[in-house]
């Protein structure tokens, strides 16, 4: 995010320093105008390609992530079940049924997750440094407190599931309407922040591509802000979005404490992960090694394309880890 500087941590000189980049370049540009035109944009694929294909992605992935929150929850994560379910029960018709609907919960969650995360990008201290500069001169000035609030974040979220104050499992029992309600806030966002591009930029690194699909969907500005320092991009992809990320994993991970699965899905990384210790000890070695305490036996095989020998591991009367080793490099997809 640039080089820290002691010279520019002042956001007075950062804005002098603006004003004057903003000047020179207008004075140079004539117009202003700094958004790639759409003849730009369209270098590899005609105008038409490129708006249907945002267009596709603005439609199909809000029901798409549906649709996979669907397959987990009530589906058993199995892809050719919602195979079945959208050929037998015509299920894309049937998207209004299965669609979690919005509850005032969710919506009060995300609210809060979205205070806090504002709170501590305004007011968490940290040192100020300047991003890359923009085709037209500006570097954004941003707080370097990004990782003190990642902390800060996790650790209020498990000191409030330990001592009761918010049970963080709740973020799995109501995803569904979470996702929901975050659909319909980013489709109400992404208005809001074309028209501000539109009305009242940050900076000049605003404008128009030709296409309202266009700057709906990658938006009018470069840089959008809310007065000075308040940037609207590391607000929602770092503060929001990842964050968020980190946040589900451990609700997951409280959700998972509170059922009796817990210890056999530990088991069952172990046994995953010491199948492959024992196959990569047996290449490693060509075999001459212990597994479980016994020598391996094996069979010498020839590949009938490269006609290269290779070994293949065998475990004797240890036919319970082949099995186990065969049932989880299924479901994984991993391939020995």
């Amino acid at each position: 995010m640039g080089v820290t500087s002691p010279r520019f941590e002042s956001p007075t000189r950062f804005a002098r320093a603006t004003r004057l980049a903003t000047r020179t370049q207008a004075a140079m540009n004539g117009n202003g105008n700094p958004m790639t035109s759409s003849s730009n944009i369209s270098t590899a694929y005609s105008h038409r390609v490129t708006l249907l294909a945002i267009a596709c992605m603005i439609v199909i992935c809000p029901p798409l992530v549906i649709f996979m929150w669907y397959t987990h929850i009530h589906l058993d994560g199995s892809v050719l079940q919602l195979r079945s379910f959208i050929r037998n029960e015509n299920g894309l018709s049937r998207l209004g049924v299965i669609w979690p609907i919005p509850s005032l919960y969710s919506f009060k969650m995300i609210g809060f997750f979205a205070f806090l995360q504002a709170a501590l990008q305004i007011w968490l201290p940290g040192a100020y440094c300047f991003g890359p500069a923009t085709s037209h001169g500006n570097r954004p000035l941003y707080k370097k407190n990004g990782f003190a609030a990642f902390w800060i974040t996790m650790l209020t979220s498990y000191i409030s599931w330990r001592e009761k104050i918010f049970d963080l499992a709740v973020i799995y029992d109501h995803l569904g309407e979470i996702i929901s309600a975050s659909i319909c806030i980013s489709i109400v966002l992404s208005f809001l922040l074309y028209l501000k591009g539109w009305l009242a930029p940050s900076s000049i690194d605003s404008g128009t591509s030709g296409s309202a699909i266009l700057d709906i969907f990658w938006g009018r500005e470069l840089h959008p802000r809310l007065g000075r320092s308040f940037d609207l991009k590391v607000f929602f992809n770092s503060r929001i979005g990842m964050m968020a990320w980190a946040l589900l994993v451990l609700g997951y991970m409280c959700k998972q404490v509170a059922i009796p699965t817990t210890l056999l899905g530990l088991i069952s990384i172990f046994i995953l992960f010491d199948c492959d210790n024992q196959r990569t000890r047996f290449r490693e070695t060509d075999g001459k090694c212990r597994i479980w305490g016994k020598p391996p036996t094996k069979v010498r095989c020839i590949n009938s394309v490269s006609k290269l020998a290779f070994s293949v591991k065998l475990y004797g009367n240890l036919n319970l880890a082949a099995e186990i080793e065969s049932y989880w490099e299924a479901i994984t997809g991993k391939e020995g």
